[in-house]
């Protein structure tokens, strides 16, 4: 399922038009040749936020006659909040506090002007989830490996930020596993694979691509990384193990009958780790790298959400990239 935002009347979501389209199958397609507002119009983040008062309905005695009074809303202001509204359909996206730093959907899609001019980079997709709640922009950044000769791997850049004080502006780097469609955020040496910064700051797009480290090394950094997992073999008792910590408490279940057995997630999750799209390659068959891409493979295309629509959100920005962030440590310890 997808988060995405239909207000428009159409999916809010680009993509670059010899590209994949991921999970949903909805998506505006766009060409090679086109600028960045084009991409803004083609997502449907042709719209800005404005920042308004919050006012709430206060009662207030009036004498109405005689001794007698009646009770009188009045509109009055909240002075530390404020509500954010869409400009194009004059609907709220949160009421935030007055330190609030917004970041536009058009400073979001310039964020890459300067990577794409002087760094070759290209745009993939770009949209809005939640009715705009939160919006993202994902670039390839021009890098990617194939382990083994067989299994490729692209590298892109993510920047996401959201009105609703549900997460901070995020940028980083975002690998996906072309087979699958997997999405995994991967880090430097160093631990540097995101950069968040909180809306009671101002966003400086300068700032985060310096935090971040936009070079080649970074990359090759991360191709060391993944092909030393490909050559990590696991055995059963070593899948089984890594399973349970990345599920923890969710690994088990109780029986009707009380007893203790493995639960659906994991019986999928080991089942995506044998025969999901790539599992059979010599990359990721019974690899620290198989166990990965099962996570992944499960977060991004196999996961129940408890709202319709929420996956991508997930998969992305919440639980499920949380999980898959364990996975890639469980995965690193067990190729030490």
């Amino acid at each position: 399922m997808h988060a995405l935002d239909f207000t428009t009347g159409y999916a809010g979501i680009a993509i670059r038009y010899d590209g994949e389209t991921p999970w949903h199958g909805y998506g505006s397609r766009v060409h090679d040749d086109a600028t960045l507002d084009d991409w803004r119009i083609a997502a449907g983040l042709n719209w800005e936020v404005d920042e308004r008062t919050v006012y709430y309905s206060r009662q207030v005695p009036t004498v109405v006659g005689g001794n007698d009074f009646d009770l009188k809303n009045v509109p009055t202001p909240i002075e530390n909040r404020k509500v954010l509204v869409r400009t194009d359909n004059q609907e709220p996206l949160g009421i935030v506090g007055k330190g609030y730093h917004v970041v536009q959907p058009e400073q979001v899609m310039d964020f890459y002007k300067e990577l794409i001019e002087a760094n070759g980079f290209q745009m993939d997709t770009a949209g809005s989830l939640m009715d705009g709640k939160r919006i993202w922009a994902l670039a390839r950044i021009g890098e990617s490996t194939r382990i083994f000769g067989q299994d490729k791997i692209d590298g892109y850049v993510l920047l996401a930020t959201s009105y609703d004080s549900s997460m901070a502006t995020t940028c980083q780097f975002t690998s996906v596993r072309v087979v699958c469609n997997n999405t995994l955020e991967w880090a430097t040496q160093d631990g540097k694979g995101a950069f968040k910064i909180a809306h009671n700051k101002k966003f400086d797009a300068d700032e985060a691509k310096g935090a971040l480290g936009l070079t080649k090394e970074t990359w090759e950094l991360y191709e060391q990384q993944v092909n030393k997992l490909a050559n990590t073999h696991v055995d059963l008792e070593t899948a089984l193990a890594f399973f349970t910590a990345v599920l923890g408490k969710d690994a088990i279940t109780i029986t009707e009958d009380g007893k203790p057995a493995y639960s659906p997630t994991f019986q999928k999750m080991f089942a995506a780790y044998e025969r999901s799209p790539g599992a059979n390659l010599k990359s990721a068959h019974h690899t620290a790298w198989g166990l990965v891409n099962a996570v992944t493979f499960y977060q991004d295309h196999m996961a129940k959400t408890s709202k319709s629509g929420s996956r991508l959100n997930s998969a992305w920005f919440g639980s499920g990239a949380n999980r898959k962030a364990k996975a890639m440590e469980e995965a690193v310890k067990i190729a030490a």
